[in-house]
């Protein structure tokens, strides 16, 4: 799973400037590499992207299809790919209302990791956010330490920032959370409400 980076949406796994990024789209941000689906998917209309900064070829073209009935900012495909898409970052496709949801996960989407814990509400800023089929989240602590916690179907997420009418998550954003510390294991995000810091 790739990070999104807090300041520049950059995959925190670059290499740097001339980065191999033969996996990676960037239309407006980046997405993911490619994710399987349980079933193939209709390519839509031609998209004009872009080699993302700091991969070798940056700005120049790269030509990738939308997805007929999904919105070109929430997921691509690759010509003559049809079960394989690359999800956008900042969002999450494991909640029930992301458009690709059903399709990823057709048994359903992840489970609460536990059931029982208590119930605090975080009041950090989001360190970063993954990117993928599942994008969990890690908040920055009081002490500055990152906090990751599992985000989960059910999850509740808003946001004052939308990308094509979906919840957008990026790091540096200012974040209220509803978590249940789980007695083992990471922290379960309950809900989670976030805003650009500036």
């Amino acid at each position: 799973m790739l990070l999104l980076c807090a300041a520049a949406g950059w995959p925190a796994t670059s290499a740097g400037q001339g980065a191999d990024c033969r996996n990676a789209i960037f239309y407006g941000g980046y997405y993911s590499p490619p994710v399987k689906l349980s079933k193939p998917i209709t390519p839509g209309r031609e998209i004009n992207a872009t080699i993302g900064p700091h991969c070798a070829g940056a700005g120049q073209p790269d030509t990738v299809r939308a997805i007929k009935g999904i919105p070109a900012r929430i997921a691509l495909v690759r010509p003559g790919v049809r079960r394989s898409v690359w999800l956008a970052g900042g969002l999450h496709p494991e909640t029930r209302g992301h458009p690709l949801h059903a399709r990823l996960y057709p048994k359903g989407g992840p489970k609460p990791t536990c059931r029982s814990g208590r119930v605090v509400t975080w009041r950090y800023p989001i360190a970063s956010v993954g990117i993928g089929r599942r994008a969990n989240v890690s908040f920055l602590g009081p002490g500055g330490e990152a906090i990751g916690a599992d985000v989960y179907e059910d999850t509740k997420i808003t946001s004052t920032v939308r990308r094509a009418g979906q919840p957008y998550v990026a790091g540096q954003y200012r974040a209220v959370a509803v978590v249940r510390r789980c007695r083992s294991g990471r922290p379960l995000v309950l809900k989670l409400s976030v805003r650009p810091a500036f």
